[in-house]
């Protein structure tokens, strides 16, 4: 997840924030968008890689919540 993390938002972090930071963006898309979240469970339920699971939460973010995804990044560098 953390690769992922540098990969797509150039953000360097441990492997244990990384989940964290993972957690916090799946909780925003269960709240305020369940069709997407409902695919998340989807990918979930199959022998995804947990990176490939960070790349569809962070893409969801990118797509449909860009806002939300910035302040959450603006939130990590503090």
């Amino acid at each position: 997840m953390k690769t992922t993390i540098y990969n797509i938002l150039n953000i360097k972090m441990e492997a244990v924030a990384a989940l964290s930071f993972y957690h916090q963006l799946r909780s925003f898309i269960r709240l305020k968008d369940k069709k997407s979240f409902g695919c998340l469970m989807g990918l979930n339920s199959t022998n995804v890689k947990d990176s490939e699971l960070m790349g569809a939460v962070i893409s969801i973010m990118q797509t449909k919540h860009p806002l939300a995804l910035e302040q959450y990044v603006i939130d990590l560098k503090q």
